[in-house]
């Protein structure tokens, strides 16, 4: 069994309303002003759900951030029905994404997002599988609006809306095949975070 293309439902109508909050963001003249102080860094963490090619999601994310730079390396964990019967099906998911701007609570920017998940081929002859696994890789250029809650700058909440690739690669182990599969695919995400240290 393996994932059907998952172009998200309503999703053109998911950018328009993530480009229309993001406006005020992006195009206020009286943004932030440039901060005397040199970058420095800075630490948190998020846990994140979402829609993708694998369906279902949840992801744990530390981030470190140097000034606009922000780095996220964590696991990821499907959920999907499509792949429940497989079992502990896990991957990692890779983000670098570069502050635009911010204003007063809010923040945007742009990501670069990488994620991949494995897992046993379908076995239902009890074939000798040795170290065989199915991959999805997915590639994602992403748009990303948070919101913190406090002038700290420590709790916020953060929504991902991205466009992209996926390649799959599965193995049929009946006639001792591996089917790959390429194309498009969309993403949405929520999060919510916490930053440890600042």
């Amino acid at each position: 069994m393996t994932a059907k293309s998952t172009p998200t439902p309503g999703f053109h109508r998911f950018l328009f309303l993530f480009i229309y909050l993001s406006l005020p963001n992006l195009c206020f003249a009286q943004s932030d002003p440039p901060s005397n102080t040199k970058p420095h860094w800075s630490g948190g963490i998020g846990l994140s759900s979402g829609l993708s090619y694998t369906g279902f999601n949840m992801y744990l994310m530390p981030e470190v951030s140097y000034g606009k730079h922000n780095l996220s390396i964590g696991p990821k964990y499907v959920v999907s029905d499509s792949y429940v019967p497989y079992k502990n099906v896990w991957g990692y998911n890779i983000n670098y994404r570069y502050d635009i701007m911010t204003y007063k609570h809010w923040r945007s920017g742009i990501s670069f997002d990488f994620q991949s998940a494995f897992y046993k081929p379908n076995n239902p002859y009890n074939l000798d599988v040795g170290n065989k696994h199915n991959k999805i890789h997915e590639m994602f250029v992403v748009l990303s609006l948070f919101y913190h809650f406090t002038k700290e700058r420590r709790y916020y909440v953060g929504l991902d809306i991205g466009s992209g690739f996926f390649s799959e690669s599965y193995h049929d182990l009946v006639i001792g095949k591996v089917n790959r599969n390429f194309g498009r695919t969309n993403m949405v995400t929520f999060t919510i975070g916490y930053k440890i240290f600042k």
